[in-house]
């Protein structure tokens, strides 16, 4: 089974919160037939300061531009590389902004569900993975502790553990809620956390507001042939 850590320091959704998940047509095809969600390796993504101390510095000091590039890979490569992370976004609505961000073509698709249903489903899972859950915080200086000494005297250290859910406020827009988790044993760019109970995952799925009627039907079909039982519908959005 999946071991919920359920760090208290770390910024929690409620457990009634909805999310979304928002995929291109083929990796909704992936989750439902080997019944799993992917995990990518948090130094393959996009942004070079996920999950790094790095983006304090980005955002809060005059350090160069050539040796902030060299900080994450000095300090935390291989820490990095045992990290894994599955992302989600946190709104009591669709969003038009992630529509147009994370859509390849007209045929994608958003699930969505339950903070609580997401943690459920991952700790009934046959795998004994453990992960951690929580909301990102778009305040990197956040990633400063700062203690006092006997003296008086402010000490500044770097929290290396809210690093993994901590990004730049140029990425607010994202309301991201992530689940970490720690897996030394892959050496790949991700993996599928696979045996889930997809179907008790799915409140909905709503497909792209500008999708074709051909495409509602064939996500429909899919989901009847998979018995997933939640509503499948076209966005309205537009």
């Amino acid at each position: 089974m999946g071991s919920y850590t359920n760090s208290k320091k770390l910024k929690k959704p409620n457990d009634d919160d909805k999310i979304w998940k928002y995929m291109d047509f083929t990796k909704f095809v992936s989750m439902l037939h080997y019944k799993s969600l992917y995990f990518s390796r948090v130094d393959t993504l996009k942004d070079p300061y996920e999950a790094s101390i790095a983006s304090y510095f980005v955002e809060n000091t005059d350090i160069p531009e050539h040796a902030l590039k060299k900080l994450p890979e000095l300090l935390e490569q291989k820490r990095r590389q045992k990290l894994f992370v599955n992302c989600w976004h946190i709104n009591a609505s669709e969003s038009a902004a992630l529509w147009k961000v994370y859509m390849k073509s007209d045929e994608g698709i958003a699930i969505q569900t339950t903070v609580s249903k997401l943690v459920t489903v991952l700790e009934a899972s046959n795998n004994d993975l453990p992960f951690d859950l929580a909301s990102v915080n778009y305040d990197p200086s956040k990633l400063i502790n700062i203690t006092t000494k006997p003296n008086g005297e402010p000490v500044k250290t770097l929290n290396f553990a809210e690093a993994l859910f901590i990004k730049r406020p140029c990425f607010q827009y994202e309301n991201e809620l992530r689940v970490i988790v720690r897996n030394s044993k892959h050496k790949s760019r991700g993996f599928n956390w696979v045996d889930l109970d997809i179907n008790s995952l799915i409140e909905s799925i709503c497909v792209n507001p500008e999708a074709s009627t051909w495409v509602v039907s064939l996500v429909r079909d899919l989901a009847k042939s998979y018995k997933i039982e939640g509503k499948v519908y076209k966005s309205k959005i537009y």
